[in-house]
């Protein structure tokens, strides 16, 4: 197959033209802007994308639904320290009923009232891990 030299031209200038690949480094290569933060001594445990632009933010001593903003709709404390928190939506209607808290280790595993209170908790009863059953 033959190439015209004008083809053959007009794909090296082209070739010659585009940037040269590789990795953006240094401080002018992004901007890091705050989205939310969280009181001292709240590490975040889990992120529960809701869809909509709505996030809950776990940590072990309670949590917060955020907005797409990065605005704080709701807080709340757990009355007791969680090691692995999530909300649950039993009923599939797009809202947290409790809050489920999946233990870590040999952690207890609980169930929360979206007000922060315990609803249950289960320590395994010193047969099985009780993370391991949930």
């Amino acid at each position: 197959m033959k190439y015209s030299p004008l083809l053959l031209w007009m794909l090296l200038s082209c070739a010659s033209s585009l940037p040269q690949p590789g990795v953006f480094s240094g401080a002018d290569s992004c901007t890091l802007v705050p989205f939310m933060g969280v009181p001292a001594g709240n590490e975040i445990q889990t992120l529960t994308n809701l869809g909509g632009g709505l996030i809950w933010t776990c940590s072990k001593n309670g949590a917060w639904l955020i907005g797409q903003n990065g605005r704080v709709l709701k807080s709340l404390s757990f009355e007791r320290s969680c090691a692995r928190a999530v909300p649950v939506d039993s009923n599939s209607d797009g809202i947290a009923d409790f809050f489920a808290d999946r233990g870590r280790g040999w952690s207890d595993v609980a169930v929360l009232n979206l007000d922060g209170s315990t609803r249950w908790v289960f320590d395994g009863g010193g047969l099985a891990a009780p993370n391991d059953l949930c």
